[in-house]
């Protein structure tokens, strides 16, 4: 008999928030600098720890996260303006694959 992982653990984010910064003038492309690596952990087995990443917040659309890494960028086309908005915040949704 063989006894299989239930999803019973939600993944845990390493820290409790991150912040980054990115100048105005970047391009396309360009990786936002965060103060920590995004990463969660699952304590359930593969496939049900298996991580992937969202993000939700006014002007998600200027910005790209990478749904398995976790690195964020500025998504090509996409132009910044610090006077018109300085501070964008976001939600990380970290869902597993069960």
């Amino acid at each position: 008999m063989t006894v299989e992982d239930e999803n019973d653990n939600p993944p845990i984010f390493d820290r409790a928030s991150y912040e980054g910064r990115i100048s105005e003038d970047a391009l396309g492309g360009a990786e936002v600098s965060l103060n920590g690596e995004i990463r969660a952990t699952d304590a359930d087995s593969p496939p049900n720890a298996l991580i992937s990443f969202a993000l939700y917040g006014e002007g998600r659309e200027l910005f790209a996260l990478d749904s398995q890494t976790g690195k964020m960028s500025l998504r090509r086309g996409a132009s910044l303006d610090r006077e018109e908005k300085a501070t964008y915040l976001f939600r990380i949704i970290a869902r597993d694959k069960g």
